[in-house]
C-alpha cells in the first residue's frame, strides 16, 4: 500500500515543490493543506503515515496542531516533523514539548526527504 504524507504549509510554491519531489522521487501519496484547520481536518479524515507541518501555520499554528494530534489516541503514533524558517533554542524546546518527532529548517532538501523515508520505514 502506498504511504500517505500530509504536508501543511502556507506557501503554495513550497507545497507544490515538495509534493512533486516526494511523488516523483519517492512514489508516496501527498495530501496538502494551506492552514492548520484544514490540516487538522485532513489528518483526521485521511490518517496519513507521516505529517509535515510549518510551525507558523494560520488558524492553528504547527506547534498547537502537533499537540492536538499527539493527544489524539488514534493519531498519536503518527510521526510529525515541524518545519521552521529559523531554528532557535526556544522553538526547539517548544517542538519537543508539544511532541514533535523532528524539527527541521523549512526547505526542500535531501535531509527532509531522508527523514521522511526514515520515519516511513519504521511504520512498515
Amino acid at each position: 500500500m502506498t504511504k500517505k504524507i500530509l504536508i501543511a504549509d502556507s506557501d503554495p510554491l513550497f507545497l507544490e515543490t515538495i509534493a512533486t519531489q516526494i511523488k516523483d522521487n519517492r512514489g508516496y501519496e501527498v495530501i496538502t493543506a494551506f492552514d492548520g484547520m484544514e490540516a487538522l481536518k485532513k489528518a483526521r479524515r485521511e490518517n496519513p503515515d507521516i505529517i509535515i507541518l510549518e510551525d507558523t501555520l494560520v488558524f492553528i499554528d504547527g506547534f498547537k496542531l502537533c499537540r492536538f494530534l499527539k493527544f489524539d489516541k488514534q493519531r498519536r503514533h503518527i510521526p510529525i516533523i515541524l518545519l521552521t524558517p529559523h531554528i532557535s533554542d526556544a522553538n526547539v524546546a517548544l517542538a519537543k514539548e508539544v511532541g514533535s518527532d523532528d524539527y527541521l529548517l523549512h526547505s526542500v532538501n535531501d535531509n527532509l526527504l531522508e527523514k521522511i523515508d526514515s520515519y516511513l520505514s519504521k511504520t512498515d
